[in-house]
């Protein structure tokens, strides 16, 4: 548990920083210079400087401040110059119609900057499925071509098979030629053996048949 010293010290650090930032911030905002130690959240009609808030931080210039928590230091000091500044006691209007108009700004520059991401997420949805299209179709083409390449290796194969039975039958048809050939030569060359046996036995009968034929003329047949 924090004691009620260490507490006060940890109050007194930050109401310190406190005051050099927000002394700080009217120098740089306003040019005026104002003691750490004289800056006031409760201003009066002599301070020639005034608080203008946001809506939702009134609650921090209610107190003056030596009696704020270190909670209420710690927003002070995060939130000077973004939802609260210093402001010419003549001008206490300016800071709040200018952060609306900044505030109306934001808003549409978010709005605007929100439609062209949608806009960008719609083109990169429509091209997304455009792809997605184009890979579909791609992935049939690329199918169907594998199909066609199968059925035409099939052919193919089928040629081959019938080629190959071609050139078997075609060697087939050679040895028997080659065989009727060699059979015709064989019978040829018998026939031509027997022709020449016959013409020689004609040739003899018909000499023996004249040798005969003149011993009897000349038996039967003196001079």
């Amino acid at each position: 548990m924090t004691s009620p010293r260490s507490n006060n010290l940890e109050r007194a650090k930050w109401r310190s920083k406190c005051r050099r930032k927000l002394s700080e911030h009217i120098k740089n905002n306003l040019g005026i210079l104002i003691d750490p130690a004289q800056v006031c959240l409760i201003t009066s009609t002599d301070d020639p400087y005034t608080w203008k808030t946001l809506p939702g931080k009134e609650h921090l210039f209610k107190k003056q401040l030596s009696k704020l928590s270190i909670g209420a230091y710690m927003e002070l000091w995060r939130e000077v110059g973004v939802s609260f500044e210093a402001v010419l006691a003549a001008k206490s209007t300016e800071f709040s119609d200018r952060k609306s108009q900044e505030s109306a700004e934001t808003k549409l520059s978010f709005t605007t900057t929100i439609e062209d991401l949608q806009a960008d997420n719609a083109t990169l949805a429509n091209r997304l499925n455009q792809w997605r299209d184009q890979v579909a179709k791609e992935s049939n083409l690329k199918k169907l071509a594998e199909e066609e390449v199968n059925r035409l290796k099939i052919r193919m194969q089928a040629a081959e098979m019938h080629n190959q039975q071609l050139q078997q039958e075609v060697q087939r048809l050679v040895l028997v030629a080659d065989h009727f050939r060699s059979i015709t030569i064989r019978s040829s060359e018998e026939v031509n053996r027997i022709l020449e046996k016959l013409k020689f036995e004609l040739c003899s009968s018909s000499s023996g048949q004249d040798m005969g034929w003149m011993i009897l003329q000349s038996t039967f047949c003196p001079n």
